[in-house]
């Protein structure tokens, strides 16, 4: 009767205590979340939404006690609950512990509950508790359990053998102050501290045989008589929480109290029902009525349902094995803090429109958001919460549908609509005078805006459905198809550190060099997924590129073709729907798509080395961005616009989880089903009733292994490779799935493993293993074998003696037909040889007749008397040549590379020689760019004479014609490009329209710089899209040096690494000889060449470089 009264009391006051701060409606749906707070409750599987304790055990999986719901285990994803019919003592679990045997404690409200992993053993009055109502469990130094009761005082518990169990009671008959013990704790000196109702602090000092009692009272030492929970901190010293004088701490060298918090304070709470200090020192406070509060540095920062918390009654606070903070809530269930790297904010907090568009942080620190409906939104923060303002078409705006915005150094903000037109809109302008529309009328190309950039000379650029817009202090500039525009739909607009603006259209990518320069880029440079969604540049002036449905592109600005690389798609990034990028850092690269963020980490040469994915589990709610709504802010936060609102990203506040997943094989069936395995095998292991030496029949080869990799930071990331040793001979590939089948195994004995990573890629060391043993059938059998074994000797060796026979007979007639077929052979033989030589006599031949066609030694010295000539055939014939001639004071040279090598490409030589004679003999022809062109006719001609064997063979070249009397260098390419070397302090390079620039940086020591003048994109002969050849022309300085050359240096592969020479330090060997007599550049060249590709790699393609110097 009076343990009855004393259960009934103690209900009573957790009633008043909890119920006095409990609201009597959802707060989830009043407030907004700014932080990420994860719930877990009865929809999620958790038994009751009052939750009293959280602990996690050794095996990684969380423990929670209900208020009448039992007790929980939960591994991230799954609730496996107990209660009385598992054997668990009562349903009101109020403390859980793991003792250092590995079981597990359960507090209830019917006594203790012990839990070894097969079964419970209950300890309650009848095995000598002092009250079956348990509110802590604590496990000390020595291994003994306390256990608090309410109205019991204090019991310690030992467990013996055969589950025999010994209690000694503590109550105030042994001068305890009071007998309801709210929570113990052992200090590092062995002292028992106890925090009981009305009694204030008992600390416990035990002897041998004694103990004696000391006391902290309210009103002389301690604040309060009502302690509800102990927590050391870093520094060993003890917080306290009480029921109604908030919290305090006392210092442990001197039992006295050095800090107190309450509402006097900032502390606006002075119920306090459980206090946790983390692995970082900071001091967490679960109240009654006010959520959570941390401590930091003297710093007390609030948590409630303001910010996600699922209820601001918090009853236990708990830090798991990763570092994740965990909250035991009284009618809303389990909390989980998530972290603080991403923030949100919606509709719920007072942002009229979630679809925000564009989003821009001014000089002063304010936000600006593009809307689709809701108009231009002004953001400013005030204590935390975001504060709105407005500007619509009631103000002047021209449409509330905004797509795009963009800023000017003076503050004026450039705003992009669905439908009508740009708008300019002056913050410090009066009211009714903010905004100043434009539109078609006004010169704007097209009303549809899809973006709009200021770049750093004040011009605006518009990104429209119709178009390109530039609008500057004279007026508008329209860029359309019409005008070589690669496609209408502009998405986005980029400015490079070198002015260039980029355009990202939905048909491919194009460049503004100024001037009207436009260059467009598509398949042939590399681009094959041409709806460009996304543009940025990386800290080297590469252009990464995202695009709609191929991924993520990048533009090498250091390659001469081909420039346009692929990078990566949805085997690695989240999804091939490219909508933002954005550098974090140098070489931190996000990248916002329809399924959420990647954040890929660059290596110095921006190759990938790792990509981290964030989703909805991650805490991005939004998951889905919409076009080219990111923004870095001055902190360097990240801004993303989403479906479901702003999403706000920092970097600084992501904790990174380095530890692994636990991982377990947590059950194994046959053939799909469930089994008693204690039925099949001697002993099974705790926990996860694994068999223990299991042998299986060979018909019981149908096997599935359950498994589980626990990591509560993010257990939906988690994946597993696996492997069955004796089967498998690797680990296979990553996978989501934790189970896996394995059928028709033979007879043998195997070991399954498997090994979970986490979402930071974060693998267990040491995996999960099962090892199991099938045995062979009878016909698999030693005996078995043996015998018939024997019978198939015997009947082998009847058989190899009558086959010996048959074998010997056969041998000599084998032998006869041998010598008959030698014969044959060697006849053979000297006919193949005799082929040999007639066919390398005509290839000799060839030679003679291609070195015939090459202009004599005596003829380029006298007309170049400073040059060389390089050329260096793969084969004994050349698909490389060279020609010369000279007609009135003009002195023609050319680099030719004819289709293919050896035999072929000589052909197609002897073709494009004859082309050039008659161009320039027979036709009269004396400019690079007609030669070009009435030899691309020559040639297609040639190929085209029979309609039934059209080929499409042709050559690159680089052609140069220098008149003597105007002291002028004309010079055409297919193709190729010259190299032209000038004196620095002659000037840069004008081809007489504009300065050519520099191609490559040359030493502060060296006199000239080099200028890369390009040929036409198109070969000699048939070409799809062919066009004029183009002539560039330069005037002649003295030691002026040019080069023109086939591929065959560049491209020749050699080096440690088996990689080509490449163009780049081809460039830079040029510079580094520029002072060296012409042939002794030859030799360098020649020498350089053969160095690269060693003894280890053949010359893959003919070599010809032709260098001449002006006199």
């Amino acid at each position: 009767m009076f343990k009855n009264m004393q259960q009934l009391l103690f209900g009573l006051f957790l009633a008043i205590c909890i119920l006095s701060g409990s609201p009597f409606w959802n707060q989830n749906e009043v407030f907004a979340q700014y932080n990420n707070f994860q719930t877990f409750s009865i929809e999620q599987g958790l038994p009751q939404s009052n939750v009293f304790c959280i602990y996690q055990d050794s095996r990684g999986y969380l423990w929670i006690g209900t208020d009448g719901g039992g007790a929980s285990c939960f591994d991230g994803i799954k609730f496996r609950n107990f209660n009385k019919k598992d054997g668990l003592a009562g349903t009101v679990v109020r403390s859980i512990i793991e003792d250092k045997k590995g079981n597990l404690w359960f507090g209830t409200s019917d006594g203790i509950s012990v839990y070894d992993g097969y079964q419970f053993i209950t300890i309650d009055t009848s095995k000598g508790l002092s009250s079956n109502t348990i509110i802590r469990i604590f496990e000390g130094s020595k291994g003994n359990i306390w256990a608090g009761t309410s109205g019991g005082g204090l019991n310690e518990i030992s467990l013996q053998g055969n589950n025999q169990v010994n209690v000694n009671v503590f109550t105030s008959e042994e001068g305890l102050s009071s007998d309801w013990i709210f929570d113990i704790h052992e200090d590092k000196k062995g002292r028992l501290w106890l925090a009981t109702l009305n009694g204030g602090i008992d600390i416990i000092t035990f002897s041998e045989d004694t103990f004696k009692i000391e006391y902290l009272k309210r009103g002389f030492d301690i604040p309060s008589a009502a302690i509800l929970s102990i927590e050391e901190d870093k520094d060993g010293n003890l917080w306290f929480g009480s029921h109604d004088a908030g919290a305090f701490k006392v210092d442990i060298s001197s039992d006295k109290v050095t800090d107190i918090y309450n509402i006097s304070n900032g502390l606006d709470d002075n119920t306090i029902w459980d206090i946790h200090c983390d692995k970082n020192g900071t001091v967490w406070f679960g109240t009654n009525e006010k959520g959570i509060y941390t401590l930091h540095d003297s710093v007390l920062t609030n948590y409630d349902v303001l910010h996600g918390l699922p209820n601001n009654q918090v009853l236990d606070v708990f830090e798991d094995q990763e570092g994740n903070m965990w909250f035991a809530t009284f009618g809303s269930g389990l909390g989980r803090l998530t972290g603080f790297n991403f923030s949100h904010f919606n509709e719920k907090d007072g942002l009229l429109n979630d679809q925000v568009y564009s989003i821009k942080q001014d000089k002063n620190r304010n936000y600006w958001l593009a809307t689709y409906g809701a108009g231009l939104v002004l953001m400013n923060f005030e204590n935390g919460l975001p504060i709105f303002d407005y500007f619509t078409t009631d103000d002047g705006l021209s449409d509330n549908t905004l797509l795009s915005l963009s800023m000017e150094e003076n503050g004026f903000i450039w705003i992009a609509t669905a439908e009508n037109g740009i708008s300019r809109f002056d913050p410090l302008a009066p009211e009714g005078q903010k905004f100043y529309n434009l539109t078609t009328d006004s010169g704007l190309v097209n009303n549809r805006v899809n973006c709009i950039f200021v770049d750093s000379k004040n011009n605006v650029w518009t990104g429209t459905s119709g178009g390109i817009s530039k609008l500057d202090n004279i007026g508008f500039r329209n860029i359309t198809e019409d005008d070589g525009l690669i496609n209408n739909e502009v998405q986005t607009i980029i400015e490079d550190k070198k002015g260039h603006i980029w355009f990202g259209t939905l048909g491919g990518l194009a460049q503004y060099l100024g001037r009207g320069q436009m260059i467009t880029y598509d398949e042939m440079e590399g681009l094959y997924d041409k709806r460009i969604h996304a543009l940025v540049e990386d800290m080297h002036g590469d252009i990464w590129i995202g695009t709609f449905g191929g991924g993520l592109y990048k533009f090498d600005t250091q390659k001469d073709t081909m420039q346009i690389e692929f990078v990566v798609d949805d085997s690695v990034l989240s999804s091939n729907n490219i909508y933002s990028l954005i550098f974090l850092d140098d070489r931190t690269l996000l990248v916002g798509t329809d399924k959420g963020v990647d954040k890929l980490t660059l290596s110095a040469s921006m190759g990938i080395i790792k990509v981290r994915n964030y989703n909805k589990s991650d805490g991005f709610i939004g998951v889905e961005n919409h076009l080219n709504s990111i923004h870095k802010d001055e902190k360097n936060n990240i801004w993303f616009g989403t479906v479901k609102g702003l999403t706000s990203y920092s970097a600084k506040l992501e904790n990174h989880s380095n530890i692994p997943p636990r991982t377990h094989i947590s059950s194994m069936r046959l053939f799909f089903e469930d089994v008693d395995w204690q039925t099949k095998t001697d002993s099974v292991a705790p926990w996860f009733n694994l068999p223990s030496n299991l042998e299986l029949p060979y018909d019981s080869n149908h096997v599935t292994f359950v498994f589980s990799g626990v990591s509560l930071n993010n257990p939906q990331k988690v994946m597993y490779r696996y492997m069955l040793e004796g089967l498998d001979n690797e680990w296979s590939p990553p996978r989501k799935d934790n189970e896996v089948v394995y059928s028709g195994l033979s007879h043998g004995t195997y070991t399954f493993k498997v090994k979970a990573v986490n979402e930071n890629g974060i693998w267990n060391p040491n995996p999960a293993s099962f090892t199991f043993t099938i045995t062979p059938p009878f016909w698999l059998t030693w005996w078995f074998i043996t015998t018939c074994s024997m019978l198939l000797l015997i009947s082998i060796y009847a058989y190899i003696k009558i086959r010996e026979k048959k074998l010997k007979e056969e041998k000599e007639y084998l032998e006869h037909v041998v010598q008959e077929r030698t014969a044959e052979v060697v006849q053979q033989k000297e006919v193949i040889e005799e082929k040999n030589r007639d066919i390398m006599d005509s290839i000799e031949y060839a030679e003679r007749i291609q070195q015939a066609i090459l202009p004599p030694d005596r003829l380029v010295k006298e007309f170049l008397k400073d040059s060389f000539i390089l050329f260096k055939p793969k084969d004994i014939v050349s698909g490389d040549f060279y020609w010369m001639d000279h007609k009135d004071d003009k002195i023609m040279w050319a680099a030719v590379d004819c289709t293919g090598h050896g035999v072929p490409g000589a052909f197609v030589s002897i073709v494009g020689h004859n082309g050039l004679k008659r161009s320039v003999n027979e036709f009269g022809l004396r400019t690079p760019n007609e030669i070009l062109d009435k030899l691309t006719n020559l040639v297609e001609d040639t190929f085209s004479q029979n309609d039934d064997t059209k080929l499409k063979d042709g050559m690159d070249i680089g052609l140069v014609v220098m008149d003597t009397k105007e002291n002028t260098m004309s010079y055409s390419g297919a193709n190729n490009p010259l190299y032209f070397l000038r004196k620095k302090s002659e000037g840069p390079l004008n081809n007489g329209k504009e300065d050519i620039p520099t191609n490559i940086e040359s030493e502060d020591d060296c006199e000239y710089d080099l200028y890369q003048v390009k040929g036409d994109s198109q070969p000699i002969g048939a070409f799809d899209h062919r066009r004029p050849f183009t002539r560039h022309t330069f005037q002649l300085k003295p030691n002026d040096i040019f080069y023109v050359f086939s591929d065959g240096f560049a491209d020749q592969f050699g080096g440690p690494k088996g990689k080509k020479f490449k163009y780049k330090p081809f460039k830079q060997l040029l510079l580094s000889i520029y002072n060296k007599p012409m042939q002794e550049q030859r030799e360098i060249l020649d020498q350089a060449i053969e160095d690269w590709k060693g003894d280890e790699y053949e010359q893959i393609d003919d070599i010809c470089v032709i260098g001449v110097r002006v006199q």
